[in-house]
């Protein structure tokens, strides 16, 4: 397939490979990001039971243990989620595959901020160029 060529001979899409390198990072940050919660949960459990000692929590302390376990659930669950699309995303970067998966991911990285919006949006302005657009294989 051949690919449009920029002023000075270098091809379209060739910063795109770069790129992708920065969103299968930005994908593996946003996975250990999304791990925090669980982690402090898990250290606050650890360090709120003394030694030998039985805990004893009244009606209000179970719901509200539950509810903290549903939401760090929730954050984790959304931020693998996240983490997975944005590394699709770069991978589709990298062989120049699906745009719309590409533009996507971009995107959605933005909610990372600041990092996030940063490269999303340097992503976002290069994948709306007519020149790059094309050498995609599903545009």
């Amino acid at each position: 397939m051949s690919e449009p060529l920029r002023a000075g001979g270098r091809d379209a899409g060739e910063d795109l490979q770069i790129l992708s390198y920065f969103h299968f990072a930005m994908a593996a940050m946003i996975a250990m990001a999304a791990l925090v919660p669980a982690l402090l949960l898990a250290i606050g459990e650890v360090l709120s039971r003394p030694e030998g000692a039985e805990v004893v929590r009244t009606d209000g302390a179970r719901a509200t243990n539950t509810a903290t376990i549903v939401l760090v659930a929730l954050v984790l669950l959304a931020g693998c989620a996240l983490a997975t699309l944005v590394g699709a995303g770069a991978r589709e970067l990298h062989r120049r595959g699906r745009w719309r998966l590409a533009v996507t991911a971009s995107a959605l990285q933005c909610l990372f901020f600041p990092l996030g919006t940063l490269l999303g949006g340097v992503t976002l302005t290069r994948l709306r160029d007519p020149a790059v657009r094309a050498t995609f294989r599903h545009p």
